[in-house]
This record gives C-alpha cells, structure tokens and sequence, in this order.
C-alpha cells in the first residue's frame, strides 16, 4: 500500500489590470520660429547691434570627393555673418543674382527635438552581453555574426513619419479674402528618409530649405561616395494626397530610402540644426495658398503661382511613428519593459496606477507595443513686418556687447568661478596701483547676489571640509581635472592567499622575479598596443596626405607614396607580430611561471599556487591637458530644464483624449482628420497603421481639448482619473493645477509672442602667439581667495613685459563646438549636494542666500564648451566633419570605401582594414601655408592667444557675436574681448612704460611716457587704459599623453641602474628618530633595530655613539652588518659635523612643525611616546610618452623646423647638432602642503661608490630653514631637478636585412630603467610625497602602511639617564641579560621566583609601572663571557629619587614593548645565545656606597618617606 502527497499549486501570479492599448505616448518639444525681413534686420547699426539670421551654410559633400584633390577636412565651413544684415544682403532671404526676395523661405519654422531615447547609443566588448535586444536597438537580421561589430556605437532609427497638423485661428488671416482659399485645419505628411537624387528633384524645390543633405554609405545600399553632393533626404505632402507606399509604390517602382538615425548622416548638428534637417525633422509653414489668376504654362513674374498670408495666428501639432514597426524601441516578444523603459531614458508619468503595473508586468509573448512621439505649439503670431514681441536673441545679443559675460577656464566649473570672482568681487583699481586678476567693477543685481551666495560656498564645493589644510588638498585634487585621462596599461601582483581567511605568505624570490619577468612582458605588450593604436593613425595620415596632394596622379610621386606605405606596412606587422608574441608569452609565464625557451623542467607545486593568485590592476594614467573651456553666463541655454530627467511618457489610456469620440472641440471642427472614404480620400489619422490609430486620434482630440480660445485663454480642462496632461502643457517643467490654468505664465507649449532660443554651438576663432620656451618659468604663486596658498605654475619671466620682446610667432585657429546642458545641470546637482549634506554653520549662508540657491539655481542662465581642437592644431592635426576610409552599416564591421583604393600607390584592403576607427583627426597636410620664419609644428604649448571670433549659434540660425564681425581689415578693428580668466590662464601684472620706445627709430623726448600695472601680455601698450587682460595665457604642457612615474628604488646588481622596488621589498633602509632628551638623533636598521646615536655636544660639537650600543651587533657579524648600513654610516659621518648635525635636526623639527599627526594606528606602538619617527627611502621618477612623439603632418614645403624637440634629434646639415630639447623641471615635496611628507633630499650619483654610498651627501635639500646653512640648501625654482620626456623605439632598422625588427622586452626595460632620476629621501612614513610639475596632475608616492609597521612596532625608545648617585652597588654582571643585535626588549624576561633579590637602579621621574627597563653598562672581558650562564634573578627598576646628582657616568632607560605593569612579572628567561661582545663601553660603574640605604617605603607613607630621605642626605652629604 503506498500514499501520495499532492504537491501544491503554486500561488497564482496577481491578475493584470486590462490595458486598453499598449502604445506609449511619448512627448517631445516643439519650437517654432517666425522668420521674416523684421527679424533678420539684425541691428545693422553700430549703436544696436542685435541678433542676425546666419546664411544657410550647409554641409558640402563634394568635399568628400576623392577625385581632383578636393577632399577638405572639414565639409561644414563656419557661418559667414558680415553681411547677414539686413534681409537685403542675406542670401538666407534674398536671392543676391537679382535681388528678388525670396518669399517662400518666410514664414513659421517648425522644429521637433527628439527626445533622448534616441540620442544614445550601445557599444560592447565582444565578450560583454549581448542587451540590444533587451534595450530596444534593433538587430540586423540574417547578417552574419562574422560581420557584427558590436564594439561601435549602435544608435537607435528614429521615427521617419511626421504628422504635421495647423489649426488657422479664425478672423487672424490677413488678407481677409483668403481664408476661402485656405483651411481653417490643414496638415502634411514628411517622410523623413526618402531619398532624393538631384536628378529628379522638380526645380521649384528649394535645395536648401525643401530637401537635407545627407550622406548614405553604400554598405546601407545607398549611392557612392562621388555623388554624396546630389543625393538629399525630406519630403513633405499634403496629408491629403499622402499614403503610406513603405519601399515599394502601388505601381511597384521602388522608392528609396535612407536609414536615418543621429549616427548616420556624417553631421553632428544634423538633428537639431534646422537648416540642416528641413523636411526631416522640420518644415517651414509659409502661409501660401493658390494664387487664382495663375493657371498652367503662364510664365508671368507678376502673377506667381502662389500667394502667402501677411498676418495669421496659427497652432500647430506634430506625431511621429516609426512605418516599420521592428524599427520601434519598444518592439518584440515578450519584452522586459520594465527594463526597456529605463534603457530608453523613460518612466510612466502615472507609475502608481493598477494600469501602468499591469503595462509595466505584463511579459506575455504577445506583449509588443510601440511609441507614437507627440508635441504641440498653441497661437504662433505671424506677421510679415514686424518681429515677434520678445526675441529672446536680441536680448542675448545685449548682454554678449555690454557685459561681455564670458570667462575662461580649465572646466566649466573652474570658468564659472573666474567669472563670478571677477562679476562680484573685484573693483577697478586706480592708474598705477597693481590690479588683481581678472574683473570687473559691476552693480550687484539679482543674478550677481546669486552668484555671490555660490561664491560663499566655492570651497565646499571642492570639499566639505573648509580648513585650509583640506582646501589646499582640494584645490590639488581639482588641478586633476584640467587633464584628460587615457589608460596606463596594466601590472601584475600577487592577491589574497591560498587559503581563505589566512594571511598571504611571502612569495619566494624565484616567485618574485617571475613577477617581475611578467611586468617587464606586460609594460612593453601595453606599449606596443599604444604604438598600434599610433600605427593605425599614422596609417590614415598617409592616406590622407595622398589623396589630398594634387600630385596623387603622378606616377613618380605614387611610387614615392608606395614606398612609405610599404615601409608603414612592414612597421605595422612588426608590431603585430610582437603583440602576438608577447600576449602568448605573458600567458605561458602565468601558467608555468617560466617560458618553455628557459628549458627549467617543469613548475613546483608551491609555484602553481603562487602563479595561481596572480591579478591584474592598473597602471598609472596617461595624461593630456584639456583644452580651455568657455563659459558665457546671463544666456540661457534653451535645452528643456527636465532634459536630463527621465521622460514623462503615458499609455494610452492614460491621455486626456482617450475615448472622446467628439470630433469638435473648443469650437474647432477637426472631423476631416478622421473622415472615411478611400486610401487618398480618407482623413490623415485613418492613414496611419491600425495599432497606432486610436491613440493618435486620443491624442489630436486632447491638443484641440487643451487649444486657447479666441482670446487666448486656456480652457479650465478637468483631467478625469487615471488621466494625466503631456508633459510641456507645464510652466517651466512644473504642472500647473488645473483651477489655476489661467493664472499661469506661459506654458511651455505655448509660443506666447516669444521667439524661441536654443543657443546649438558656438564658432570660435582665437590667433595665439607662441612665446619661445626659454621666456617660461615655474615657480609659486600667491592665489587669491578665502584660502590663499602657493600654487606651482608656469609663468612668464619678469624680467622684463612680454610686449617689448616682440613675439612674432602667430597662429591661427578655429573650430566649432556643440553647447550641451549638462554644466548648468551639473551645478545645480553639485550645489544641492553640498547644501544638503552640510551643516548650516558651515554652509555660512544667510536665509537670503540659502533660498536664492534652492530656487533660483535651476534658472542660472550658462552656456559652457571646450575650445576643442586647439591642442590638435598646434600639434598639426585638424578635428572636423570629413571623408573616411572606412565606413560602416549599423552594427556592421568596417568595410572600405570603394573609391578609395590606389593599388598603384599602395592602398589595398589590408592597409583599410589596419586603420580601422583611427580616423577622426586629419593631418593638416596642405591645410596650412608655410611659415618662413616659424615652425608649424608646436611639440608643447606655451603661449597666449586672443578671440578674434566667437559667435554663438541657435537652433534656427539665429546668430550672436561677441566681436562684430563687420570689418574690413583696412578699417578700425572691432573692440576686443576681455574675457573673465581663471588664474590658471591669467596673466600676471608687470609695470610697463608706455608708449614703448621703437628700437628701430630714435627716440622721441617730447613724448610723455608713463610707467603702469598691466597683464603682461603681447600687446599690453595697445590696453593702457585696460586693466584686464585680452589675451588668455596658457602655461607650459606637452601636446601630446604623457605621465610621471614614481617608484621607491634601488640600485642594481651593476651599482649604476636604479631598479624600482617590488610590493614584497621594503624600500626603507634607516630610521631617524629625534632625541629631545638629549638633543640628538637615533638611528635604526630598516627593521626597527637600534644602529647608532649621534648627540650635540662634545669635543668636536657632535658626539657619535657606538655602533649598536647600547646593544651588541647582529648574529651575522660585523661584515655583514657593515654591508647593509654602508648607506647610513655614510650619512653618520656627513652628521659627524656640530654644524651639519645642527642644521638636520632643525631641518626636521621645521617639517615636523608642519606635519600632520601621525595616523591612529601609530598611538598603539610603543614609540609613539617619544616622537614621530622619519624614513629615510630611495625614490625614482621618470617622464614618459604614451605614444611616438608627434612630428609635424603639414605637408608644405620648405617648412622650419621645429627649434626644441621633446625627443633627441639631430639637425639634417652635413656635420649634424643635437637639436635642444624641453626640459621639465619639477618640484618635490611642499613645506606649506601639510599632507605632503618630503622632509628633504639628496641628489644621488651616478654609480655606487666604494663605500656603499649612493648619495650626494655634499648637500641636502629641503624647504625647513636653519639659521646655519653650510649644508642644507633651500629648494627655490632656480634649483629644482627637472626630468626630460622619453618614448624608446619599439623596433630598429636592420640594414643588413633590410627590414624592420622588434627590440627584445630586456633591452627596452633596461632603456626605462636608464630613464628613472633617482633621490635619497627623509619623509614622513605616514605622509605620501608628492612630485609638482606644472604640465602634469601631481603625482603621489607613498610607503605601504606594512613597510612601517613592521619597523616600528620593534623601534625600541630609549634615552640616556646619569650619571646618579645610587644608594647601593648595581648588581653583578649576568651574561643571560645581555642584549643582542637581533633583540626584542621584551624576550629578557625575569624569573619569578628572583623578585626582590635585586636592589635595582632609582631614576627619578622613571617609574617601574610605566614599563621602562633600566639598561646598565659594564666592562666585561672574553673569560668573563665564557663563564656558564648562571639563572638570572629579577632587575627590578626601585621607585626612582626625586634629586639627581651630579653625573659621573651615564645610564640607560629603554622602554620595551608590552603593557603598563613593572618590567619582569611574569616574563621568561632569554633564549638567545651570546654572540661575540663589542668593544667593552668605557663608562666606569657607580662606586657602592659605605652605607646602606633604606629601602624605599612602597606604602607611600609620608613619614617613612622622610626617614628614606634622610638616610639619602647622610650617604650623599
């Protein structure tokens, strides 16, 4: 008989809310532009000078032709905005062959933002998950996985249908006659990715207001590359002619079509820009109607075919699908939407209603859905004469002339705060008094206030800590900033251990030097695939030079090219084959910990475990200074103010319009968007796919629910439950309630009379001057502030003012940049932080202030951007939009352009496929003219340059300038822009005497001249009566990555290299410890042993102890023990000297003035009661390239050369000369930085001396002054050390093979170590030292915590007592407490049962229960150390006398390591077995007295302390 147990069901999934309709309904912003002559006038006089409409400047796809060298490196030119005014002389409106206006261009500009779903992409290692599936990016299908390449950015197809619908308000068109001829409702259909040939374009279309230039690759099945400039995208229809024909017509032609997402295109401003995206993401309503008295074939100038409104007021509604439903971010089968929400950048606006959880849940096979986009602009006022009533532009335009609100900074932060220094806080000084940097003298307004309060938090927005000590370390972080930052490589180490939960045994050396092996293996793989990604970019600079020569159809010059390809070719696999190489090796040594050419038999299982806890961590960074960053404050920044949230989307259901089956609304009668009837004849909305139908009619009836009546006033529309507005029907992204609608400012989706402003990027152009290196200095300087400290900077000698020096050496450059939100969101982020994670005290805000910066921040007006591409110039290479090699579909690896082979030249597939992406950055090739006087090519930069254009430029072409761009050069120049400069690039004050004399002429005496305080600057005589500075300065650094390493070192076996230090080796060789007692200085082995004591005093001023003593050498022997402290007997006998000794010891008592405490830990040791102890280390340091050195990529002839090199070179002359090159100076340590621990150091020489010594111990540096200073030397900038960079070959040129062939991994590493500058050190072992240089972050080094403890926690404090007179004999000598060398105070235990046998020592103020030990010196003989250790008794220390006497010998104290109780409770007897005994100490003992003293009485009873005392006066007196 057998039973069952039924298993229970398992509990049932919670029932789903039915959900009426999956589609999203996803809002986006609608901006519209009125644009008329009124609006491009411009302000074309002097006095007013406002906003202008910037010419239509498209990009220029011919550029992209191969053919007849007309490839430019950038297709897009800057916008020409001299003759932008008025609407006459602007070809935007103007038709300049024949003067005629062109009246379709006029008229309302429609412009749709995409929301930020579609603006990001996906990249992935080949080894990462696959999530495009799960984020919505659609997966080519059938495409081999071969040709997947899932490493480039993957971006998401946008929507390419546009239902554009206008509601005319009634009685508002003018003229009055044509609302017969016009609709009240109208719309049109834009397909955004039909694909255009020039060919049959009809001609009434307007290239460059009808139709988009657009590049398609042939991979996407799209034309070649030579007819890219005839081929656009955009089409606009009538909605009632429009049907959806997909890539086929009825007819069964097919219809082209591009894949348009922000990837595609090969124009960054492509979606936002709306000159470059008309009737893609755009269309110009120009109010036309049918003119009635035109009639087919009539050619009459005066009776066009169209005529246009003057006057309208109209509202307008956009809705975007995707035709292709696997297009759609949210199609699929059971779709996770949850996670799809997040990865589009969404959430529902209802998330908490049962609906929304039911949408969000439901992961059901069925479960697709799809997005319907959807945005709004309610009563745009058209008017052809006249400008909307607010033009925001104009307003910027003002305030851009008449405060010049512009700073410039490292980041956007650092830009802000100089503007705010300067805006609030600094007044103009009077002629002659010296002027602070940057400001200037302003009225406080609500905006400044605002500012003001942020200028009261700037410390704690570095760090919550406000003490100085952590500002300054703060401003030091922050310097790190100023660099952008590229990976250092990888290194190797030894982590955790074999057993979980015990500590990691040291590896043994064989382990260690296998480690070492696979480091040197990993640095030079890291460099080699540097070099690579170098080779790639070298690979295109080829190219590119090739084809932009106009003598690339030359036989001889292809065989010219040929041979440099072939020789780049052959490069190229040489390193190819290294990484190849050098990868299989790193993994042999991981696995075997040898290579199977070492022939050394197989690993030991003890090595496989060690093998097996090897990891990976990063190296050091590379790093490269950041290009200057702008920062334009009072100018709003257009974007939406929620854009960085997560989108407010709803369901369907959740519209306003869901289920109102009312066609009229407010008045307005919009039933011929739905009407029935045939596929052409039926209403727009019943054209759209079934799925999305009934959503977009909700959303079409909730537009015309929500429109403003005749008067402008918005409807008191109740939202019903589970019903929710769209997110822009808001005022400035707040919702407002419903009762209060009417008493609300402008929603954002009304145009409220206002013009739009959406400041898209900015055109800069700046000439910088490059002032020759040896101009240049580092030093300190004072900043300003609430926390003023020296900051180590380059800066100009003062020698003598830059402008009488006359530099020559000019450049110019230009670039463009977009202007994104993120700095104004990032403030605010950063603001709110500090105020709420601080306390009020701290925050020293007044209630004002505190609320200005909680309401106020968010509408802070700032735009921000880098000057990218300015570095890049000066190094010859050039950023911009341009033709590639390489191209590829989305998701699909790189495939070369057809056109761009030249087999003849050397151009085949394997070339293409080596540059891969290298390809952003041209060379400049021809870009340049040849300067006769000046190298092109900048290896480093150190200069000043000034604007000479910057104009901002918004959405639609509307243009601001801070300098005036009308003029002609034989004409005044516009007024200069004196920018707000962080003191990072600011320029310093120096008196000049102005007029400057002209050597070149006589002078003239009756001239008045007068001396001032100016920036000094190139042309400072030109600002007399200018205190601030046009030219923005920027100091010393290297164009190209670079690093400084730092390491603790040693020397090699060969005496001369110095070797850095494994993690498993102490890099301490000696300690120093002062002793105030007796004013001189300890010394200890590197593991905590005492060495040797140096004293002030004596016959010679300094007195040197015996080696060891108090205690005896180490078992090794004297040998042995001279060997390992051969360093530290050197330095002893350089502190032999009273005068040297005096100096050290001031030396650390001024660090150790400034030092910070000591670390918690240290308190549990034993020394922590006599003092802070010093390291004395060897550390390296080295400046490296992370690439090649950078060469000059101009192609111009006779160009020269460049006069300083980073690398050595030699001059190309018959008897060649070194070429000079830069050399870095750098400052170690810093005395007013308290975390820094640099005591002072000592320069080293260049081979190990005969004595062991690897010091130059002539003199040692520091920043303590002593009032003796024979010695020491005071670090000033005049003697920093300095380092010069290095890159070592990675191959040589065999020419007896005639190839190239790769350097050995040993020889490189033995070039590196060469490289290294090497110090001798005192520091604060709990303190880093920090290395300063002014071109690079400050670099860090510090002592593992593991590498003091150890020394430390044996260092034994000890002081010498005596000579005193004691009350009885000391006790015999007893071999079995002899100290040894390898000594632990502790392990000289005494018996128990020997208590009380001893008399012991009285030392006053020493009590026994503190724990210290007394030590006693004796003369003892060799027969007197072979007698048998007798039991030792107890040595009791007796309860010290309050009176010294005088001292005829002298005593020690040690204080062993252990607790509070009396030494030799409890304790065991020594182990330890005596070792041959120093020389005997020449200290004589105490004589015993002749009478006896009482015992010191341990009751403490004040009487018989008396009767103690009296017995003492009778032995002493």
């Amino acid at each position: 008989m057998s039973t069952t147990t039924e298993t229970p069901p398992p509990p049932e999934a919670p029932k789903l809310v039915p959900v009426a309709d999956t589609t999203l309904a996803v809002p986006l912003k609608l901006d519209a532009f009125v644009l008329n002559p009124a609006v491009a006038a411009g302000g074309d006089t002097s006095e007013k000078l406002g906003s202008k409409i910037a010419p239509i400047t498209q990009p220029n796809y011919t550029f992209l032709r191969l053919s007849n060298y007309v490839v430019q490196n950038d297709i897009l030119d800057h916008h020409d905005l001299h003759n932008a005014a008025p609407a006459s002389r602007n070809p935007r409106l103007t038709n300049l062959a024949n003067g005629k206006e062109l009246r379709h261009r006029q008229g309302v500009y429609l412009h749709w933002s995409l929301p930020r779903v579609y603006r990001s992409g996906m990249a992935a290692a080949d080894e990462a998950p696959d999530n495009r599936g799960r984020d919505g990016i659609p997966v080519t299908p059938g495409l081999d996985e071969d040709k997947v390449d899932r490493s480039a950015p993957q971006f998401r197809v946008v929507p390419t249908r546009w239902l554009v619908i206008r509601r005319l308000h009634p009685g508002t068109a003018v003229p009055p006659q044509a609302k017969t001829k016009i609709p009240e409702i109208q719309a049109w259909v834009v397909e955004s990715d039909r694909l255009r040939d020039i060919k049959y374009i009809p001609q009434e279309v307007d290239l460059q207001t009808d139709v988009s230039p657009y590049m398609t690759s042939e991979t996407d099945g799209g034309v070649s590359i030579n007819r890219q400039a005839e081929v656009f995208i955009g089409q606009k229809y009538p909605a009632e002619e429009w049907i959806e024909v997909g890539d086929q017509t009825p007819d069964g032609k097919k219809v082209e079509r591009a894949p348009v997402s922000l990837l595609t295109g090969g124009n960054m401003l492509f979606a936002d820009y709306q000159p470059h995206n008309s009737n893609v993401f755009s269309i110009i309503d120009n109010f036309c109607y049918p003119n009635p008295l035109w009639r087919s074939g009539l050619d009459d100038p005066d009776v066009p075919q169209y005529l246009y409104l003057s006057e309208a007021k109209a509202s307008y509604y956009v809705v975007g699908w995707h035709p292709k439903a696997k297009d759609d971010p949210f199609y699929g089968a059971s779709v996770d939407r949850a996670a799809r929400l997040a990865a589009s950048q969404m959430e529902l606006k209802l998330k908490t209603a049962e609906v929304s959880k039911s949408w969000t849940d439901n992961k059901a096979a069925d479960n697709a859905s799809q997005i319907l986009c959807h945005g709004a602009m309610y009563e745009v006022v058209w008017n052809v004469g006249k400008a909307p009533e607010k033009v925001p532009a104009d307003d910027a335009s003002k305030q851009l002339h008449d405060h010049v609100p512009i700073s410039v900074g490292t980041t956007a932060i650092d830009s802000l705060l100089a503007y705010i220094h300067g805006h609030v806080t600094q007044k103009k000084p009077k002629e002659g008094e010296k002027p602070k940097e940057g400001g200037k003298e302003e009225e406080q307004t609500d905006m400044q206030k605002l500012l003001a309060a942020i200028l009261k938090i700037q410390a704690l927005l570095l760090e919550r800590d406000d003490t100085v000590d952590a500002q300054r370390q703060a401003t030091d972080l922050m310097y790190n900033y100023n660099y952008s930052a590229e990976s250092g490589g990888t290194k190797w180490y030894f982590g955790g251990s074999e057993k979980a939960g015990q500590p990691a045994k040291p590896p043994t050396q064989a382990m260690v030097d296998t480690l070492a092996r696979m480091n040197d293996i990993q640095l030079h793989l890291d460099q080699v695939e540097r070099a690579i990604t170098a080779s790639r970019w070298e690979m295109f600079s080829l190219w590119w030079k090739y084809i932009s020569d106009v003598r690339n159809v030359d036989p001889v010059h292809k065989a010219l090219v040929l041979k440099d390809v072939q020789d780049a070719t052959q490069r190229k696999n040489v390193l190819r084959r290294a990484k190849d190489q050098l990868t299989s090796d790193l993994a042999e040594l991981q696995a075997n910990g040898q290579l199977a050419s070492d022939k050394l038999g197989a690993p030991t299982a003890e090595q496989k475990k060690y093998l097996a806890l090897a990891k990976k961590e990063v190296q050091p960074t590379f790093f490269q200074q950041l290009d200057p960053t702008v920062m334009v404050a009072g100018i709003d920044h257009g974007w939406p103010e929620d854009f960085m949230e997560l989108l407010q989307v709803r369901l369907a259901e959740q519209v306003t319009g869901w289920g109102d089956a009312a066609t009229k609304h407010n008045g307005v009668d919009w039933g011929a968007l739905v009407a029935a009837g045939g596929a052409k004849t039926k209403g727009v909305l019943e054209k759209l796919p079934d799925s999305l139908k009934k959503t977009a009619r909700a959303l079409v009836a909730e537009f015309f629910a929500l429109m403003p009546d005749a008067g402008g006033k918005d409807p008191a529309v109740t939202v019903p439950g589970g019903r929710a507005l769209p997110q822009y029907h808001d005022q400035a992204g707040v919702q407002v309630p419903a009762d209060q609608v009417d008493k609300a400012a402008t929603l954002r989706d009304h145009w409220g009379k206002t013009q739009p402003w959406f400041p898209l990027f900015v055109e800069w152009e700046v000439e910088y001057y490059h002032v020759p290196i040896g101009e240049w200095e580092l030093a300190e300087r004072r900043t300003e502030g609430d926390v003023a400290l020296n900051k180590l900077r380059y800066a100009l000698k003062e020698d003598k003012p830059l402008v009488e020096k006359r530099i020559d050496d000019r450049r110019t450059c230009s670039g463009r940049v977009l202007l994104l939100p993120q700095p104004s969101f990032s403030l605010k982020a950063k603001v709110d932080e500090v105020i709420d994670n601080t306390p009020r005290d701290l925050l020293k805000l007044t209630d004002d202030e505190l609320a200005r910066l909680r309401t106020q921040l968010r509408s802070l007006k700032l735009l921000s951007s880098p000057l990218s591409g300015l570095t890049d110039q000066l190094a010859t290479r050039a950023q911009g939009t341009h033709l590639k090699p390489n191209i590829r579909a989305a998701g699909q690896a790189l495939k070369p352009l057809a056109d761009a082979y030249d087999e003849n030249a050397g151009w085949r597939d394997d070339q293409f496929t080596w540059m891969g992406t290298e390809t952003d950055l041209t060379p400049f090739a021809t870009l340049v003219r040849s300067d006769k006087k000046h190298s092109i090519f900048k290896p480093a930069t150190h200069g000043q340059f000034r604007f000479t254009k910057f104009n901002i430029i918004d959405k639609f072409g509307q243009a601001i300038h801070a300098i005036d761009p009308r003029w002609h050069p034989e004409s005044k120049p516009p007024a200069p822009v004196y920018p707000y400069i962080s003191e990072f690039y600011a320029p310093l004050p120096i008196q000049v005497t102005i007029p400057l004399i002209d050597p070149t002429k006589p002078a003239d005496p009756t001239v008045p001249r007068r001396t001032i305080w100016a920036p000094n600057i190139i042309d400072a005589d030109k600002h007399a009566d200018e205190p601030h500075s046009e030219f923005v300065q920027l100091p010393v650094h290297i164009n190209q990555t670079a690093r400084m390493n730092a390491f603790f070192v040693k020397r090699d076996a060969d005496g001369q290299t110095w070797v850095p230090q494994s993690e498993w080796e102490n890099p301490i060789w000696g300690w120093l410890v002062l002793n105030y007692a007796q004013h001189g200085l300890q010394i200890f082995l590197p593991d905590g042993r005492f060495y040797r004591e140096i004293r002030l005093g004596g016959f010679t001023g300094a007195t040197v102890g015996e080696k060891w003593l108090p205690f005896a050498p180490p078992k090794g022997g004297a040998q042995d023990a001279a060997a390992s402290t051969a360093q530290i007997d050197a330095l002893i006998a350089k502190l032999d000297n009273a005068d040297n000794l005096q100096e050290f010891i001031d030396m650390i008592n001024g660090a150790l003035r400034k030092a910070p405490p000591a670390p918690e830990t240290y308190a549990q040791f034993l020394n922590s009661i006599v003092g802070k102890p010093l390291a004395l280390v060897n550390v390296g340091w080295s400046l490296e390239l992370a690439e090649p050195e950078y060469a000059s990529e101009a192609t111009v002839e006779n160009q020269v050369p460049q006069p300083v090199c980073l690398l050595q070179h030699q001059t190309d002359e018959i008897k060649p000369k070194l070429i000079p090159r830069y050399t870095f100076p750098f400052k170690l340590g810093d005395a007013e930085r308290t975390y820094d621990g640099l005591v002072g150091y000592f320069d080293t020489l260049d081979k190990l001396d005969g004595k062991g010594n690897n010091l130059k111990l002539d003199k040692i540096h520091t920043y303590f002054e002593s009032d003796k200073k024979s010695w020491t030397e005071l670090v000033t900038p005049a003697k920093y050390p300095s380092l010069q960079t290095y890159y070592h070959d990675l191959m040589r040129y065999d020419s007896g093979q005639q190839q190239w062939v790769p350097i050995p991994t040993q020889t490189l590493t033995q070039q590196r170590l060469k490289e290294i500058k090497a110090f001798g050190v005192v520091m604060d072992p709990f303190t880093p030292v920090h290395a300063y240089s002014g071109i690079l972050p400050n670099k860090e080094l510090r002592l593992p915590s593991w590498t003091w403890q150890e020394g430390i926690a044996r260092m034994t404090a000890f002081f010498r007592v005596g000579p005193i007179i004691q009350p009885h004999d000391v006790e015999p000598y007893q071999a079995g407490f002899r100290l040894y060398g390898n000594y632990t105070i502790g392990d000289n235990k005494v018996p128990a049962d020997a208590k009380g046998i001893h008399k012991g020592v009285v030392v006053p103020g020493i009590s026994a229960r503190d724990g210290w030990r007394w030590l006693q010196p004796y003369f003892i003989d060799k027969e007197e150390e072979k007698k048998p250790v007798e039991k030792p008794v107890e040595k009791p220390v007796e309860k010290p006398v309050e009176k010294p006497v005088e001292k005829p010998v002298e005593l020690v104290a040690v204080k062993p390591e252990g607790s509070d109780t009396p030494a030799g409770e409890g304790e065991k007897p020594a182990e330890e077995t005596p070792a041959e005994p120093e020389k005997p100490v020449e200290e004589m003992p105490v004589d015993p007295p002749k009478k006896e003293v009482i015992p010191y009485p341990e009751s403490g009873d004040p009487a018989e302390i008396k009767k103690w005392l009296d017995s003492l006066d009778e032995i002493l007196y």
